[in-house]
């Protein structure tokens, strides 16, 4: 049920406007379903064609040591034409409210006849996400609108907006990625990124890239690091051809490993090891002790993927913080991680054994630096004396064990909690298992969990 991607201009224009807005200050959103359709971005600056231009992007991103984040963004976008002043009529940013803030202290139109309007507090909206305003299970994922009315071309619209995270699910660890604009929809943009030296994190830039600036401040604890871009319109009309595979310009994280990241997820995800009655007597009415395991994992499968209604949200948007497995299971509907949880909390109430896995991710992911934002889907990895078997059971209308055709041959992680000693120990676990060929599926192992699935 994910979205189909929209054009490549579209989708800068959408993350543009949800820079403030994505989980953990992540500075790529998940793939997922746009909040409105969005027409193409112009194809050069200064172009009488294009519908506006975003004369000024400014991004400043600080972390601190426990996790905690902010980012604040300015941008100022002229438009030229009644398609660009329709695009920028509404601003949504999507946030969850458990742990994260949003604020919008400037909305401001600059008229091309003269005149300044500020924006009033009360044109801004915080409602629950689309996806979710009738499901009381996810209220926390909020979408804060401001509508702008009386755009017309020659304005100015000029907007700030800054979004806090504090106790994240996965604080205190963080993570972000940023691509700098390369067809010059963008006049200028400057990008700041504020570290704490006291924390061990893996930062890479694109060397075509490098940061304008580093500047250090402050000494011991409160030390930090600032890099600073700044960047220009080029003349360059046709920006360079992307690889999917391509990674962006300003990668950061604090995860040290794959094994770290798949580890912190399950701790999210894998349902509690006592499970709760509802769980043990629904597990009982759907398998049998007697029936094969996979026949039983098909019973749980068509329970899960077709009783429980799926909630459209994209992964990642209420943070990888699972409900209870009984509180799905009253509900009837979920998001697929929610659902995956279900899934496997029934398993282990008949015995058996099913954990998520993370995928959607483009085939470098194995040797990009440790970040969920890189992954779109979660699926489920069911395990039998038979051999493994693949599940989507957020997929509705998925005969057993379908798999989305988009998801073949893609890599997926694998999430599995280290075991204590080896965690106490300070060792990551670089295990490899074969899997056996079962309707045409066959998982390649690396040294990493990072897997790759052939269908």
């Amino acid at each position: 049920m994910t979205a189909q991607r929209s054009a490549r201009g579209a989708r800068f224009l959408a993350a543009l406007l949800l820079l403030a807005s994505s989980a953990a200050l992540r500075a790529q959103a998940p793939p997922g379903k746009p909040p409105e359709k969005i027409p193409e971005a112009p194809a050069a600056a200064g172009d009488s064609a294009a519908p506006y231009t975003i004369e000024l992007l400014e991004t400043r991103v600080r972390f601190d040591a426990d996790g905690s984040s902010r980012r604040e963004v300015h941008a100022r976008a002229r438009l030229h034409s009644e398609a660009g002043a329709r695009q920028f009529a509404r601003l949504n940013f999507d946030y969850h409210r458990a742990f994260e803030q949003i604020e919008i202290p400037l909305v401001r139109i600059t008229h091309s006849g003269g005149g300044i309007a500020d924006i009033l507090p009360s044109a801004v909206t915080d409602q629950p996400h689309p996806a979710v305003a009738d499901l009381p299970a996810y209220q926390d994922v909020r979408r804060k609108s401001v509508r702008i009315l009386g755009l017309q071309p020659g304005d100015v619209l000029e907007y700030r907006v800054i979004t806090s995270a504090a106790r994240a699910p996965l604080a205190s660890d963080f993570y972000l990625a940023h691509t700098f604009a390369r067809d010059t929809v963008v006049t200028q943009e400057l990008y700041e990124l504020d570290l704490p030296a006291a924390r061990t994190v893996q930062l890479r830039v694109n060397p075509a890239t490098p940061a304008t600036s580093t500047e250090s401040s402050g000494a011991g604890p409160t030390a930090r690091i600032l890099y600073r871009w700044q960047r220009a319109a080029t003349a360059e009309k046709t920006p360079p051809k992307e690889s999917p595979a391509a990674e962006p310009d300003v990668v950061l994280t604090s995860f040290a490993s794959w094994e770290q990241l798949a580890a912190r997820l399950a701790a999210l995800l894998e349902p509690p090891v006592a499970p709760a009655g509802e769980i043990t007597a629904k597990a009982a009415e759907l398998t049998h002790p007697a029936a094969p395991p996979a026949d039983n994992f098909q019973a749980l499968y068509e329970f899960v993927a077709r009783k429980i209604a799926t909630v459209d949200l994209p992964l990642g948007s209420t943070g990888f913080r699972a409900r209870p497995p009984a509180e799905i299971l009253a509900s009837g509907y979920a998001t697929p991680e929610d659902k995956a949880v279900l899934f496997a909390a029934l398993a282990a109430a008949a015995g058996l054994s099913a954990r998520p896995a993370l995928t959607g991710a483009p085939p470098s992911a194995a040797t990009q630096l440790p970040r969920p934002a890189l992954f779109s889907h979660v699926l489920l990895s069911a395990a039998g004396p038979a051999g493994e078997l693949w599940l989507d059971p957020g997929v509705e209308v998925a005969p057993f064990r379908m798999i989305p055709a988009a998801l073949r041959g893609q890599p997926a992680l694998l999430l599995r909690a280290q075991p204590s000693a080896d965690r106490e120990a300070g060792k990551t676990q670089a295990w490899k298992r074969e899997v056996p060929t079962i309707s045409r599926v066959r998982m390649i192992m690396t040294a990493t969990v990072i897997q790759e699935m052939r269908l």
